[in-house]
Parts: structure tokens; sequence; C-alpha cells
């Protein structure tokens, strides 16, 4: 297979993974009964499956797509190993140095995130310059606006640690997660532009 169509290919899987990201974040954000929020929660690990698939098909086509799929693989196993310390944290030390271990492993996998969106997003860049360098250019607004999104996450679940008004964190946290969906439906329009230039030189 030529590198063109292997190219293709990683990034109809990559648009998938950020549909599917996308519409978990707008979930997030409605007030969805219980049936609907396990609808979501099945979205998101076949939006991160679907994400580590992709970035695995493509790791050998850019080192920016090899470094985002190892970054993947920290993140899933950072929130596995969390999940546990978390849980050992609030059965045997104490609610509020849970929700700090919590924020703490937010905070990490957020950054995590980051990096492999801004990875993705630069290594994608790079492949489609040469064919078509408009469609390319697209891809800076998603890089720019990933550090806004890390830091206002940051900001948002340190405000839930210090002991400050809870409406404060509330609204930064709504903000933060309004950013991300914004960002990755921006990555969603990106890649599907790039799948149209890539198509007629992948046959």
């Amino acid at each position: 297979m030529n590198q063109n169509r292997t190219l293709q290919r990683g990034l109809e899987q990559l648009f998938l993974a950020e549909v599917l990201t996308t519409v978990v974040g707008v979930g997030t954000l409605l007030p969805l009964g219980d049936f609907f929020l396990s609808a979501i929660s099945l979205l998101s690990i076949g939006a991160l499956v679907l994400m580590l698939v992709g970035l695995s098909t493509l790791r050998n086509v850019a080192q920016g797509y090899r470094l985002a799929f190892l970054l993947s693989i920290v993140e899933l196993v950072m929130a596995f190993i969390g999940g546990l310390i978390t849980a050992v944290l609030g059965l045997y030390v104490s609610i509020s140095t849970m929700l700090a271990a919590l924020a703490l492993i937010s905070v990490l996998a957020l950054a995590l995130e980051g990096a492999v969106l801004y990875l993705s997003c630069g290594a994608t860049m790079e492949q489609i310059r040469p064919i078509a360098d408009q469609t390319a250019d697209q891809g800076g607004l998603v890089r720019m606006l990933v550090p806004l999104v890390v830091a206002v996450g940051v900001v948002g679940q340190a405000l839930y640690v210090l002991p400050l008004t809870r409406d404060l964190s509330d609204f930064v946290t709504l903000l933060a997660s309004v950013l991300q969906v914004a960002c990755h439906a921006c990555f969603v329009r990106f890649l599907f532009q790039c799948r149209k230039v890539v198509a007629p030189v992948a046959r």
C-alpha cells in the first residue's frame, strides 16, 4: 500500500474518531437521561478505539503521528491507573484527597489529549501541504485552540481544589468543555477537507 493510500485510510479513521468525540462532547453539555449517558459512554470508548486505530495506521507516515500514538497509549494507561488510585484514596484516605488526586489526573489527561490533538493536526498539515497548501493552513486554527483549551481546563480543575466559590469553578469548567467541543469540531472540518484532497492522489 502506497503512502498516500495509507494516509487516506488513516485520515478516514481519525475523522470518524473526531466525529464521535465531538458528539460525546456535545452530549456531556446537555441534560441527558441515564440511557443517553450510557450511550455517550459507549461512544467515547468507540472514539478512543478509532483514534488509536487511526494513529496506528498513520504512525509510519510521519513522526508526529507516531508520537501521538504513543501518547494515546500513555493516556489510556494513566486513565486506568488513575481510576484505581482515586478509588483507593476515596475508600482508605479521605474524599478531599481523592478529589485533589482526581483533579491532578484530569489535568494530566487533558494535557495528553491536547498533545495528541496538536501532534496529529501538525502531522496532517505536514502531509497535506505538498498536495493542497491552502487546505493545510486550515489546521492552524486547531493548533491555536489546543493550548487555550488546555489552559482553561487546568484553571477549571485548580478552582475545584482551591477554597473558592463553586459557581466560578463550574463556569470555567463549562467554558473549557465548550472550547474543547469547538476545537474537536474544527479538527473534524479540517480532516473532512483533507480527506477530499487526498482521495484523488491515493488512487
